[in-house]
This record gives C-alpha cells, sequence and structure tokens, in this order.
C-alpha cells in the first residue's frame, strides 16, 4: 500500500538510500523529457508556461513533505512550513544551437547536484531553446519518497492521452503516491530463504546461471571509486526497427538491446586498451515474470567475443537460462532469491567497501515501460522520454531503458571521472545496430 501524508514513518527499507548518500554518491534519479510545442505555439510559449506553473503556490503531498526525525534513529515525512517554490522550480534555456551536446551539458550537471534532504527530495526544470521547436523537462526525485513503481505512476499521472485536453496542473499541484513497504518482508519469509540458499548452491557453479557470489566477475574501470560528478548520455530506437532485426536473428528485442549495449562497452574499452578478457556481467533487473516481480540477473554480456553472432547467440542463451532459473519460483520463493542475489552487494555498499573489492558485477541496466501511445501535456506531445539512474560506489555506469510510444529510449548515466566520454557510448550502441543490420543484409 502506498500513502502520503503527515507524521508517516520512512519505512527502513527506503531509510537506507539515506545511509548510503554522500557528496561523492548523490541517491537521487532524474529523467529528462523532451517535449513538441503545441500547435501554433508562440515564440514565448514556454516563458508563459513557467509563469502559469509559478502560480500554483498551493502544493499537495508528498511534494510539501520533508524529511523529519521520530526517536533516536527513526525517520519520518513532515510537512516543510517554509515551503519554497522557487528551489525546487526553475527555468533555464540552452544556449544555441540547443542540441544535444548543450543539453548533455546541462543535465550532466544538474544531475551531479545532490538534492537539499533539508527541503522536500524533488526538482522539476523547465528548459527552453531546445533544438526542433521543442522544450524538456529535467524531473530529480529521491528513491527514499519515490521508488521506481511510484515514480513512474507518478509521470504517468502528469499526462493526458489527450491532445486536445488543458488545464492540467504541475507536477506538484497534484497528490502522488509515496514509497511504502509491504508489511511483511522478504526476510520474515524464513522457510523461502531457506530454499533460495539451497538452490543457489545447487546453480551458482553453472557458468549461464547467474549467483555471483561464485561466479568470476573481472574488474574493470567502471569499478573504481567514484566522485560525485556525472556525466549523461542518450540514444533511442524506433520499436520497428529492433523488432525486425531480433525476429531475423531468432531472438528477442530484449536480446538485442543487451547485444547492443554489450557491443558498445567492448568496442569503448578496446579504444583504451582496457577490456578485460572475462565477459562484463550487468546486474539487470529483469522484469520477464508473470506476476510483475522484478528479478535481479547477474548476466555476462559476452564482450569477450569478437564474433558478433557469437556475442548475441551467448547474451540470448545467458538471458534465458537466468530467466528459466527465477521464472519456475513461487512469488515468496523468487523474492527470497532475489533478495539473497543482492544482500551482499547491499552490505558492502552500506559498509562502504564495494569499490575495494572484487566487483559482483560491473553495471546495472533497468527497463521501465510509460505508454504504448503518445501523451501530451495541455497539448504538448511528450516525444521521448529518458530515465537517469543513480550510480553506487564502484559502479561508474547504470543504463536505464524506457519504453515509450514507438520507441525504446536509453539513458546511460556515468562518472565523469572515469567515463569522460560517455557519449560514445551512446553513439557506437547506434553504431552497433546498423552493423546487425548489415549482417543480416549479407546473409
Amino acid at each position: 500500500m502506498r500513502e502520503a501524508h503527515n507524521n508517516m514513518r520512512v519505512n527502513p527499507v527506503h531509510a537506507a538510500w539515506l545511509v548510503l548518500e554522500s557528496q561523492a554518491t548523490p541517491m537521487h534519479m532524474g529523467a529528462l523529457l523532451y517535449f513538441k510545442r503545441p500547435r501554433g505555439a508562440k515564440a514565448d510559449y514556454v516563458h508563459k508556461l513557467a509563469s502559469r506553473w509559478r502560480e500554483h503556490v498551493g502544493v499537495e503531498a508528498p511534494w510539501n513533505l520533508r524529511l523529519g526525525r521520530t526517536g533516536l534513529f527513526g525517520r519520518r515525512w513532515e510537512q516543510d512550513t517554509h515551503f519554497d517554490l522557487d528551489y525546487h522550480f526553475r527555468h533555464s534555456a540552452l544556449p544555441a544551437p540547443g542540441g544535444e551536446r548543450q543539453m548533455g551539458e546541462l543535465v550532466s550537471r544538474l544531475h551531479s547536484h545532490p538534492i537539499d534532504l533539508r527541503k522536500p527530495p524533488w526538482e522539476v526544470h523547465l528548459i527552453e531553446g531546445v533544438h526542433g521547436n521543442r522544450f524538456a523537462l529535467y524531473i530529480k526525485l529521491h528513491p527514499v519518497m519515490f521508488d521506481g513503481f511510484a515514480a513512474m505512476e507518478t509521470l504517468r499521472g502528469l499526462f493526458s492521452a489527450d491532445r486536445s485536453q488543458r488545464e492540467l496542473p504541475p507536477l506538484w499541484a497534484r497528490k502522488a503516491p509515496i514509497s511504502s513497504a509491504p508489511r511483511e518482508g522478504v526476510l520474515s519469509d524464513w522457510p523461502a530463504l531457506m530454499r533460495a540458499g539451497r538452490q543457489q548452491l545447487r546453480s551458482g557453479f553453472s557458468p549461464a546461471l547467474t549467483w555471483s557470489g561464485v561466479k568470476r566477475v573481472p574488474r574493470s574501470a567502471l569499478n573504481n571509486q567514484l566522485t560525485g560528478a556525472r556525466r549523461f548520455a542518450t540514444q533511442q530506437y524506433a520499436i520497428s526497427r529492433l523488432e525486425t532485426v531480433a525476429t531475423a536473428l531468432a531472438s528477442s528485442v530484449e536480446d538485442v538491446l543487451y547485444y547492443l549495449i554489450a557491443s558498445a562497452l567492448r568496442r569503448f574499452f578496446r579504444e583504451y586498451n582496457a577490456l578485460p578478457g572475462d565477459p562484463l556481467v550487468a546486474l539487470v533487473a529483469d522484469r520477464s515474470r508473470r506476476d510483475g516481480l522484478v528479478s535481479p540477473l547477474f548476466l555476462p554480456l559476452a564482450t569477450q567475443h569478437a564474433d558478433r553472432r557469437k556475442r548475441l547467440d551467448s547474451i540470448r542463451r545467458a538471458l534465458r537460462i537466468a530467466r528459466q532459473q527465477f521464472s519456475v519460483l513461487s512469488a515468496s520463493d523468487a523474492r527470497a532469491e532475489g533478495t539473497l542475489d543482492v544482500m551482499p552487494y547491499l552490505v558492502r555498499q552500506l559498509a562502504g567497501v564495494d569499490h575495494r573489492m572484487t566487483p559482483l558485477f560491473n553495471l546495472g541496466i533497468s527497463s521501465l515501460s510509460l505508454s504504448p501511445t503518445p501523451l501530451f501535456y495541455n497539448g504538448a506531445e511528450l516525444d521521448a522520454v529518458f530515465p537517469m539512474p543513480m550510480l553506487l560506489q564502484g559502479g561508474a555506469l547504470n543504463i536505464a531503458l524506457m519504453r515509450y510510444a514507438d520507441s525504446w529510449h536509453v539513458g546511460l548515466c556515468g562518472a565523469r571521472d572515469l567515463l569522460p566520454h560517455l557519449q560514445r557510448m551512446a553513439v557506437y550502441m547506434g553504431l552497433s545496430l546498423d552493423e546487425l543490420e548489415a549482417m543480416i543484409d549479407e546473409k
């Protein structure tokens, strides 16, 4: 159950994000949204939109809630009696020509700054001057308030499927769900945890299965100590294009997307003569179960294979077996298995030692779905939406995939000091799809 109200206690699971919060590891997540201006919109459209939003001084929960304390260690939500809309909502413009480079520099800078946790933990930035008669929103949220599911519900609630609908309020003028945990957590289900432990001991030594505690994960440039500076890059693919390639290669769209990431990583690190001999391993937040549970899959990305077809086949085979491991489990057993899979990583993060140890995986990959049809905000069509994930110590790259309308949108968040040329990786993802299409044409 999710609810948002004053004096609600913060669940300890979500409060753990506050323990991990630091200048080097700001724990917020974000999204970059591009909009097409409404038909017939005048030059001052965005300026007037910003003015209308500032007129909405009435703020709904949870947007007016900040973190307070209860007892010695507990945290709770309390109303911010000195709420300052000018802090949370900001209006800016890109320098000419307003292209991807300028946007990337702006949102990389915005995403590097931690949220002020003395205030309600969110920011909204309205950005004009975007190339192609567009404007953009950068939204920053903290997972102590919004987990991934609550954030998606909140984002969907901002829009309408009707282009003609008007008078939609800004984000903070509508109520939204706030993250809360189920009353009975997985740690209380000891029988399921015991079954999951036995299963891991049986299956962990299979190279195609995914228990990283017994799997060789190479150390790479991705697994060093981070500072707080971030880089952000994007890529976008038409769903129809990916489906055509996947069908021709007897694969799924997910197989192809993971292949594109793997191929970009291989090319990127070969340029620096830094490609490990063993395959890079991704922690994938997989959503293929029918009950909607997220399964943490440790997926080898076959980056050691120079042959493209061999790389794709290896990823497809490993993904299928990893998914089978979770698909045969009941919901309680799947939750327990997933908890045991990620528990060593969480303990290492809380202890602050993960970047000093042999990595359990090299990068993170997650995927979300917003809407299969176009969405609108007061007549402005949502043109693209790029998720912006967080980074934890020892993990310099996190990639989030978003399915919206007729496209897959890819957001790459990297540590600037370790991956200063992150945009190259996005470019290489595009080139990798071109190469797959060329390989199909050669048949």
